[in-house]
């Protein structure tokens, strides 16, 4: 009884809808009612069909349907039943003259939360307030734990469909691995077992050659081991969010790529502002360094590479690296992003991993991906993230930031 002081003191008004045909027997209900300590705001009709009509057409909060069981027309079961469909949130109390085993699983069948049974000397009225307000409050409780039950359900299938995508996209790369650690590998030891047998006789320079083929080989299983840490990493739960330094960001991207840029040369077009967006460093220099990459590596020869940026209307922020290379089809672009696709042009190796990875790292940030033809020719790979701003007045706030032609 303690919770029902509880929500007494507290004042709350608790709305009742009454039906009976007796007005009588209705009258009775309101007085008790009325005259408890607790708050009451009371609906009645006489007609179980004028009840019907005024729950499902109007939006009035309504916590206990009290209805008599023997009505003309429509049945208090069968309003109960009705009740139970439409508001289920609204706890339903039938009164009847008589109580049996049938007429409890007649009720429990319809929806009806408990039965009160009428005696002729009027004894039932003397607990009724606090009946109606025990069967709301458990039957609120039992609202609020299905309500839990079924959040926590569609969690769990939530995370089973991310693991069942998780799952598919490790075995996806199990097969890839298996296949592209196998040549630096068995490359690898070839290479040092001819090293080995034959260096009685080989000369300095073969040493040489042979030793930095190793150190290639090697450094391509890292690589491969390293893009699967990355696939890890992207699922993690939490990641710290902050303004991005576009800028800084490609320093680190060049840096990390001087050995592919002093092969390539290639010439880099950047603007000299950037625009404003919000994201996990770590994750956006792992973008910008695979599309930088790939248009070093697919770009034209010579190789002309443009980057910019631009905000977008619906708050995101567009990034871009355009290349002057041959393009892509249809075809092709359409598998581009999807997990182990690789590129087949030109003599450059890959894992099928990259784009991959950047879809996933992209998309846990809020953004997304994608490519295109440049203007004159080429790729555009692109990425969005949020920009941060809290408005974007789309009239006077738009800016561009385009690369240098």
């Amino acid at each position: 009884m303690a919770s029902l002081e509880t929500a007494a003191q507290t004042e709350r008004t608790f709305s009742i809808l009454l039906v009976d045909d007796s007005e009588m027997d209705a009258q009775a209900v309101i007085w008790r009612l009325e005259h408890s300590h607790y708050k009451f705001k009371i609906r009645y009709h006489v007609a179980a069909e004028h009840a019907a009509d005024f729950i499902a057409n109007e939006d009035e909060i309504i916590d206990v349907l009290l209805t008599d069981y023997d009505l003309l027309g429509m049945t208090g079961l069968e309003l109960c039943h009705f009740v139970q469909e439409q508001r289920p949130e609204i706890a339903n109390v039938l009164m009847t003259g008589y109580g049996n085993e049938y007429l409890a699983a007649q009720a429990i069948k319809s929806g009806v939360n408990e039965y009160v049974v009428k005696d002729s000397l009027g004894d039932y009225l003397d607990d009724l307030p606090e009946q109606l307000l025990a069967i709301w409050e458990r039957h609120y409780t039992d609202i609020l734990a299905a309500h839990a039950q079924r959040e926590q359900e569609r969690e769990i299938v939530n995370t089973i469909n991310t693991l069942r995508s998780q799952n598919a996209e490790l075995d996806s790369f199990a097969q890839t691995v298996a296949h592209d650690l196998k040549n630096p590998l068995s490359a690898l030891s070839g290479l040092a077992e001819l090293l080995g047998s034959s260096s009685d006789t080989i000369s300095d320079a073969d040493v040489a050659t042979i030793s930095q083929s190793i150190a290639s080989c090697g450094q391509k299983a890292i690589n491969i081991v390293d893009e699967l840490l990355k696939l890890g990493r992207s699922g993690l739960n939490e990641i710290e969010v902050t303004p991005v330094n576009t800028g800084k960001l490609l320093v680190e991207t060049l840096f990390r790529l001087t050995t592919l840029h002093d092969k390539i040369n290639p010439i880099i077009h950047e603007p000299e502002n950037w625009p404003q967006a919000i994201g996990y460093e770590p994750w956006i220099e792992e973008v910008w360094t695979n599309y930088v990459s790939n248009a070093m590596k697919y770009g034209g020869r010579p190789c002309e590479i443009w980057l910019g940026g631009e905000y977008q209307a619906d708050g995101l922020t567009r990034f871009w690296v355009r290349d002057n290379g041959r393009g892509l089809t249809e075809a092709e672009k359409s598998h581009l992003f999807q997990p182990y696709t690789r590129l087949h042009f030109g003599s450059q190796d890959g894992n099928g991993l990259g784009l991959s990875i950047v879809r996933r790292i992209v998309e846990r940030q809020g953004g997304s991906v994608g490519v295109c033809d440049a203007p004159g020719g080429g790729c555009e790979f692109w990425f969005t993230i949020p920009t941060g701003l809290r408005e974007i007045d789309m009239l006077s706030e738009w800016e561009t930031v385009a690369h240098s032609e």
